[in-house]
């Protein structure tokens, strides 16, 4: 069963990509929407900079929109250098223990008064393209509320850690966002790169979220008011990836936590809007939803019939060591088309996604493990659940070479 499940997400990539070229492209430009460029920002100043830099640096008419970093449990100078570089700071007065509760103040102080008309979301680590805010304004011309833009990696060279994150993301983009687009239906915001409109926050009653994933528990809130979430792949940004083993536990054990806590909150609400819902998009929307929140709990399942079959192997030693041997035949066959499988749809995401290189080959040989990895952090967050946000160190990253650095804003 496994196996027959790669091999139809496999072919599914595969008509996605085909699809790809269909895909209309954007005559630029509109530039009408007045926006907010907000950045949740703890001890940054390392990486905030950059990120300015890009933000000054878009194919947007600079008198429409601002860039506001909210600085929250601050102890450097993330405040000043983000002046330095351009932006506007907001303080936040509350006691603040994530990035939801942030974004909740600036968006509160702001919801009586504020001139914008929408709110682009970044992370102080990314980078963003020249076009980013030309193709969320034609986004919202076209009509939608809330909007993903393209995630890609910043960093994907700098280990194999950051390698596997790069497969991850792409994998996310062709199986989830680039499939809900082709079907009409909501996909997923991301954290960062993500824009809502204020139309979207006043038919949800503003952003307020309480699990420690603000994005997917928000996007669950637009999908019960009928809200869809739309996919620019034009809109391009760069997100920094961890390194090390260590802090992509925390930060993926944070994910996993925050997920099985927006299943808890939300499944009932999601389970009659999947049977009960008015539209047809607005049900498949809430069943894509609860699969992708679900995913933690699919691992557990996963790491749990790994565990059975090896218990069973081990009993059938003991007790048959000639039915053991058929069993470890088949536990090898099984072994080896998994990794060819798990491998294959690698390379092919990154093929597809023309990102494929030499230095890339080393998250591909070992992406099984990264999988394999996510089901022990899953557990870990089913048993001990993460109860705060935990702030990750920020490598840096290879410093990106955009669109305007070389003179190619065209």
């Amino acid at each position: 069963m496994l196996i027959l499940f790669f091999v139809l997400l496999t072919l599914s990539a595969a008509a996605i990509f085909l699809l790809k070229s269909f895909n209309p492209k954007s005559s630029l430009p509109l530039c009408r929407t007045k926006f907010a460029c907000l950045v949740a920002a703890r001890n940054e100043q390392a990486v905030i900079g950059a990120l300015c830099d890009s933000l000054n640096h878009l194919d947007y008419p600079r008198q429409l929109y601002d860039i506001i970093v909210i600085l929250n449990n601050c102890t450097d100078q993330t405040g000043a250098v983000a002046v330095r570089h351009g932006a506007k700071v907001f303080q936040c007065v509350r006691p603040i223990t994530s990035k939801g509760e942030a974004l909740t103040e600036f968006l509160e102080s702001a919801q009586n008064s504020s001139s914008y008309e929408a709110y682009v979301v970044f992370d102080a680590d990314n980078l963003v393209e020249p076009h980013f805010l030309q193709e969320m304004d034609r986004a919202i011309a076209a009509g939608a509320a809330a909007a993903q833009g393209y995630r890609d990696v910043k960093n994907p060279d700098d280990s194999v850690i950051s390698s596997c994150y790069n497969i991850s993301f792409k994998t996310m983009t062709c199986f989830f966002h680039r499939l809900t687009a082709r079907l009409r239906v909501s996909t997923g915001l991301g954290g960062c790169g993500m824009m809502i409109t204020r139309q979207a926050l006043e038919q949800t009653g503003g952003f307020h979220t309480f699990t420690l994933t603000e994005d997917l528990e928000y996007t669950m809130q637009l999908a019960l008011n009928g809200v869809r979430v739309d996919f620019v792949e034009g809109a391009i940004f760069y997100d920094e990836q961890p390194v090390g083993l260590g802090q992509s536990w925390i930060q993926r054990k944070r994910w996993a936590t925050g997920s099985i806590q927006c299943v808890k909150k939300y499944w009932k609400k999601l389970t009659f809007l999947i049977f009960r819902g008015k539209k047809a998009p607005d049900r498949i929307s809430a069943l894509f939803l609860m699969i992708y929140a679900m995913a933690p709990l699919f691992q557990i399942v996963g790491l749990a019939f790994l565990t059975a079959s090896l218990a069973y192997g081990i009993t059938a030693l003991l007790v048959n060591p000639i039915r053991f041997s058929l069993l470890a035949e088949l536990c090898i066959i099984q072994t080896v088309l998994f990794y060819a499988l798990t491998t294959g749809m690698s390379a092919f995401v990154l093929l597809a996604e023309r990102s494929l290189t030499l230095r890339q080959l080393k998250g591909v040989l070992v992406y099984h493990l990264f999988l394999f990895c996510w089901q022990l952090i899953a557990l870990n967050a089913l048993l001990k659940p993460e109860l705060s946000w935990k702030p990750l160190v920020h490598m840096g990253g290879k410093r990106l070479m955009l669109k305007q650095d070389i003179g190619l804003n065209g």
